[in-house]
């Protein structure tokens, strides 16, 4: 009795999102798109992506050297590094690395 109360639901679910989906409109309308202005393009964007690129990567460098135990090995410095980490910053302090 139950299987036979699952498979009238589903069915009438069916024919509910058929029904719907019939009485959506078309998804073939056109949208117009508005002309390229100038100075947006290509050429334009690289300024931007290599400012982006540049941040990510001191960024990325930063998370290596104070969660692991690699170092300051491009030399840049910085608190914990080259002096020490005053009370009030917020800077996680590097990792307290075995001597090699």
């Amino acid at each position: 009795m139950r299987i036979s109360r699952l498979k009238g639901v589903s069915i009438a679910t069916a024919l509910c999102l058929a029904a719907v989906m019939a009485a959506a409109p078309s998804a073939r309308a056109e949208i117009a798109l508005p002309p390229p202005a100038l100075g947006v393009g290509p050429a334009s964007a690289w300024p931007a992506v290599t400012v982006i690129a540049i941040a990510g990567v001191l960024v990325n460098y930063d998370l290596i050297r104070r969660f692991t135990c690699s170092g300051d090995f491009l030399r840049l410095g910085g608190p914990g590094f080259t002096g020490p980490i005053g009370r009030s910053a917020n800077v996680k302090p590097p990792p307290a690395c075995a001597p090699r």
